[in-house]
């Protein structure tokens, strides 16, 4: 991690020469300095080694430096990040994680676009959890020793998704990569989990998502021909949770009640795998991987899942029972998967 960190810093001052410093001191005081409740403030972080007037200097000299063409100084920190890719460079395997992020601005009556954002409720009982503000969609690079660099911040208006957002950051950092060379490893939440986010990023061959599924069916890929009609894609359909869990999927109204997909751990995994992690209590837990071959999901929305297979991995932690009340279900969606 400190020799990660003492690289980036170097490399920032080599590029910005003088105004290198500086700035390395002030992005560890803004990655760091949580209490900040304005930008003068990263300078009260201890990581920062110069005066709060400072800060306004460095970013008038930052402007200079460009001749005050903000879109070039963009494109100069976009450069930066790109360059600065020591993972790539070793085994051509690049981690991303992509999020969306609630920014609060309860306050800016003048701020344009704010809506209702996601914000977890800790103080009163009963209270929604929302906040007014906007989403921010993030694309990090993450390395192995848990850390990690934005390579993209965009805002999502009100009128569009954080999916379909996300979904064009990961595509736009596809094209600056040269394909024989670089495979991205990208991990998304349970929202990224559905056919409009998958669908259209499956025909990158350099890219795998590792997605979190929740709450849904998922089939076995079972193609036939002979059918006299369709073509058939789907086999047997399996809901995503335990043998003795109850599913809580709705039947709607306008349709005749159906029973419940069977639980996907009634099915035989293609292969069982486990390992030992220890708590912070010393304690050993088992973690057990169930993974299932060849799946698939139903399409949705106009965004076909047809022959866009995938592998599903069962996470369990064990002490004699499961920990959890559900394990983790993690979808592994591309062209490479293996």
């Amino acid at each position: 991690m400190k020799k990660t960190s003492e690289h980036y810093c170097q490399a920032m001052t080599e590029l910005f020469g003088s105004n290198g410093k500086p700035l390395a001191n002030l992005v560890m005081a803004i990655a760091s300095y949580t209490d900040a409740k304005s930008t003068v403030e990263y300078s009260l972080s201890p990581l920062y080694n110069y005066q709060y007037s400072s800060i306004g200097k460095l970013f008038e000299r930052l402007l200079d430096f460009v001749d005050g063409d903000i879109s070039l100084f963009s494109k100069e920190i976009e450069t930066f990040i790109s360059s600065f890719n020591p993972q790539q460079t070793q085994t051509g395997v690049i981690k991303t994680q992509l999020d969306t992020l609630p920014v609060y601005k309860p306050h800016s009556p003048t701020h344009p676009d704010r809506s209702c954002v996601y914000k977890p409720n800790l103080t009163v009982k009963g209270n929604k959890p929302v906040e007014i503000g906007y989403n921010i969609s993030s694309l990090n690079q993450g390395f192995d020793a848990k850390w990690s660099i934005p390579l993209s911040l965009q805002r999502v208006p009100t009128e569009s998704k954080g999916i379909k957002i996300g979904q064009q950051q990961l595509i736009t950092f596809l094209k600056t990569l040269e394909r024989e060379k670089s495979f991205v490893i990208n991990s998304c939440d349970s929202s990224y989990g559905c056919a409009g986010f998958l669908s259209e990023l499956y025909e990158h061959e350099n890219l795998v998502n590792i997605v979190r599924l929740k709450n849904r069916n998922i089939y076995d890929y079972s193609p036939q021909t002979d059918t006299g009609g369709a073509h058939k894609i789907y086999g047997q359909g399996y809901n995503l949770r335990r043998i003795d869990e109850r599913s809580n999927r709705k039947n709607p109204k306008t349709k005749e009640l159906a029973l419940a997909q069977p639980s996907i751990l009634e099915k035989q995994p293609d292969e069982i795998t486990h390992y030992f992690v220890q708590t912070h209590k010393g304690r050993q837990v088992k973690v057990e991987l169930k993974m299932f071959h060849q799946m698939c999901m139903r399409s949705q929305n106009g965004h076909s899942m047809k022959h866009k297979i995938f592998d599903l991995i069962v996470v369990d932690y064990l002490d004699l029972q499961p920990l959890h009340q559900k394990p983790i279900y993690l979808a592994v969606c591309g062209q490479k998967r293996a």
